[in-house]
């Protein structure tokens, strides 16, 4: 069964985004994620339209450019100018000198473009569509052909200008045809209907979509269109877009992997390539090299939180079906069993035995010792609702209390040097009358390879294998403790040679100070996991 095609347009559209930078190496580094990832196709950018991507497309031709082993790069641009034949478009000759074997082209397919934003005829419009196409094709080029604004034309005036659009596009040979509803106010009715009589009316050339969602409907207007008969589906990593989001390629392809595992939609089949497990990476990676706080709440790419005392018990002794969509493992992630004042008891006993596999009675007094310091650290600002590695600390201090982590008692606050390149920085502990040195490219990292190489020849040994993989900080600000006087929370994800992964949290005026809190949870949860499994082994 031939599966559904995945165009991702991260390094083209998401560029267009507020706020969103990309150097070339980021470019070439989130180029070879998706390939890894499972996608067909990965728009290289507008060749001739920045610098950014004329160094890229240069990358590229020079044999330096990202190296994919299976997906294929495109050009993106426009048709050629109104006033000029293509030879005569420096631009759009960019498209056909551009070292890559696809180009996509964007053309008005609704004719109040082509008067008022072209300044031309609807007539020549039609013209300057099917020699663009044409011209790219007589290069030895692969055309996919963007019908911009199409949705809405076909709203406005009906299928027979924006058909037509389509009609030239294909007399000049393009391959594809994709849809766009461009500004996003389609509904997943329309886009089905629409798409349905485009697939009847061109039965022997691939559809796809383009789909913004400045209404909120993007992927599920894609989803729309793939269960009318379209086979090409374009998105972005996390959605990115250049007004709100549009169709994101991690949702995308795991709604399409679930379709196909539950049977829920005939025909339908993801890319057996694709790789579900690097969702949640791929998004935080775009979310690094972007500098954009992770969304808290992203489908597919958060963990599954159960804060609820209810979902807690349940999910405990059902299993997550009771109360999930999917399991979220499958791309990445992994399931929360929440420690929060708010849920109470039945969180405690649930957390308990997913964190440690211990039993306790709500009745049992640890219970009620656990809640009250969950309590405290609450008030004091730490979120171990999210921080699950730090909760399992929390909870492994009152289930054993008299088995002391031993490592972070002899270590004063560490002391951080900036080696003045704004990238390594040196860390010094302090333990014993031993100073151990540690290099990192930030403070955290640094400090975490001082602590590991202070131990590494000790019985302390496998606390070696940790690495950061995410960070994230935030003010808090209470009544009289506002501005600078407010109290910063750091959070930071690890992961560990032989642990899942986890999240721990600080809070302190001093974010190096949070910071060397999260660090110490991060080590005595590896320590805590490290001695129940030699106890329960013994």
């Amino acid at each position: 069964m031939p599966h559904v095609l995945c165009y991702d347009a991260t390094l083209r559209e998401s560029k267009q985004a507020p706020g969103i930078i990309f150097s070339p190496t980021d470019m070439i580094a989130l180029a070879e994620l998706l390939d890894q990832f499972g996608v067909d196709y990965i728009e290289a950018g507008w060749p001739g339209a920045s610098s950014d991507w004329d160094e890229f497309f240069s990358l590229i031709a020079d044999g330096r450019g990202p190296n994919l082993q299976h997906a294929k790069l495109a050009a993106f641009g426009s048709t050629h100018k109104a006033n000029f034949k293509p030879e005569e478009d420096e631009l759009f000759q960019q498209l056909v000198r551009a070292p890559v074997d696809i180009v996509t082209i964007f053309g008005k397919t609704w004719q109040i473009h082509a008067t008022e934003a072209l300044r031309t005829t609807p007539e020549r419009n039609l013209e300057m569509i099917e020699s663009s196409v044409r011209a790219l094709a007589a290069s030895g080029k692969r055309v996919f052909f963007d019908a911009e604004h199409f949705f809405q034309s076909v709203r406005e005036d009906g299928d027979t200008y924006a058909f037509h659009a389509l009609d030239a596009a294909v007399r000049g040979g393009a391959e594809q045809l994709i849809l766009c509803d461009t500004n996003g106010p389609a509904m997943y009715w329309e886009v089905e209907s629409v798409v349905a009589r485009v697939v009847n009316a061109f039965p022997s050339t691939i559809i796809g979509v383009h789909l913004h969602g400045d209404r909120g409907m993007s992927t599920a207007n894609a989803l729309a269109a793939i269960k009318a008969g379209a086979r090409h589906v374009q998105g972005t990593i996390n959605g990115l877009s250049e007004r709100v989001q549009m169709a994101c390629t991690l949702e995308l392809m795991a709604n399409l992997f679930l379709l196909q595992e539950e049977k829920r939609l005939e025909g339908i089949a993801v890319n057996p390539r694709y790789q579900p497990t690097l969702s949640r990476f791929i998004s935080r990676e775009m979310d690094r090299r972007t500098g954009i706080h992770p969304n808290p709440q992203k489908p597919f790419i958060v963990p599954t939180c159960h804060k609820a005392g209810v979902h807690a018990s349940a999910v405990g002794r059902g299993g997550g079906g009771l109360y999930e969509s999917h399991d979220p493992t499958l791309f990445g992630g992994r399931r929360i069993i929440a420690l929060s004042s708010m849920a109470g008891k039945a969180n405690v006993v649930a957390a308990a035995l997913a964190y440690w596999n211990v039993e306790i009675a709500p009745t049992d007094l640890r219970v009620s010792d656990i809640l009250a310091d969950t309590e405290s650290h609450e008030r004091r600002g730490c979120r171990l609702d999210v921080c699950d590695g730090s909760a399992s600390v929390l909870i492994a201090r009152h289930l054993w209390p008299n088995i002391p982590t031993g490592w972070e008692e002899p270590i004063r606050d560490p002391r951080l040097t900036d080696f003045g390149d704004g990238q390594m920085i040196a860390a010094l502990i302090f333990a014993n009358d031993i100073v151990t040195s540690g290099i990192g490219d930030g403070p955290v990292d640094a400090i975490v390879n001082a602590v590991v190489r202070h131990y590494a020849s000790t019985s302390l040994g496998f606390l070696n294998g940790i690495r950061l993989t995410g960070f994230d900080s935030a003010n808090i600000e209470r009544l009289g403790l506002e501005g600078s006087a407010a109290f910063v929370r750091v959070e930071i994800e690890w992961t560990h040679d032989r642990l899942r992964p986890f999240t721990t949290g600080g809070v302190s005026t001093n974010i190096n100070l949070a910071a060397w809190q999260a660090i110490k949870d991060a080590f005595a949860y590896i320590f805590y996991t490290h001695w129940r499994d030699i106890h329960t082994e013994t």
